[in-house]
């Protein structure tokens, strides 16, 4: 079994901008393998930005796509092929581009737990207490940073937490195949710290607030 050290592990925020909402699809072509799709509505994507597309037949236009121009209510991405005109429309949804949280020194609390509910009845067999599994909460995690107070993204939980917004989050692990966990956070908590020994510091929290992922 491989082993690795944890030196190396970083944690991403995502940038939650404008246009993360669903839009309607109406038209999707492609030649060359560029696709072009149009929207209903103005759609917010800028170029470089990733979307995802669904829905839509021939099922080659669906995917995770790189806006090479987009404008108005369309885009244009390579999707490395080149189908028929779209016959069915879905949907187009931006997604979040992430940027590294900068000097972290240490990431604790990436946590499952599941409540237990006590199922105990009267007839339960030889006076054992019974459980079932309850609900399962992604926890907390906590994140120790060298503070730079000019840091943009040291930063960008201070803001969030005053904005009490939802945002992604990604941690990567140094392991072979760069392991993936990808949540939904709100930050809780953004706590300073400068004693006359040492460096400043910054402490936050991160309560989960959606099934995480692990890929």
């Amino acid at each position: 079994m491989t082993k690795f050290a944890a030196f190396g592990t970083y944690i991403q925020i995502g940038d939650g901008a404008p246009g993360a909402v669903s839009k309607t699809i109406t038209a999707a072509t492609a030649a060359a393998n560029v696709a072009t799709f149009t929207t209903s509505v103005a759609h917010l994507i800028v170029p470089g930005d990733k979307f995802r597309v669904t829905g839509v037949t021939p099922s080659a236009y669906n995917g995770d796509w790189y806006a090479i121009t987009a404008a108005g209510s369309t885009i244009t991405a390579d999707i490395g092929s080149t189908p028929a005109a779209g016959s069915v429309f879905g949907s187009l949804i931006k997604l979040d581009s992430f940027t590294t949280i900068a000097q972290v020194r240490d990431i604790q609390g990436l946590t499952l737990a599941a409540d237990t509910i006590d199922v105990t009845t009267h007839d339960s067999a030889g006076a054992w207490r019974e459980f079932v599994a309850g609900e399962i909460d992604t926890g907390e995690l906590s994140l120790d940073l060298v503070w730079d107070p000019d840091s943009l993204t040291q930063q960008a939980p201070r803001d969030d937490l005053v904005s009490r917004i939802i945002r992604s989050f990604k941690v990567t692990f140094p392991d072979l195949t760069a392991t993936e966990w990808d949540f939904s956070g709100i930050v809780t908590a953004f706590e300073i710290g400068a004693p006359a020994d040492g460096e400043l510091s910054a402490s936050v929290t991160i309560k989960g607030t959606s099934q995480p992922t692990l890929a």
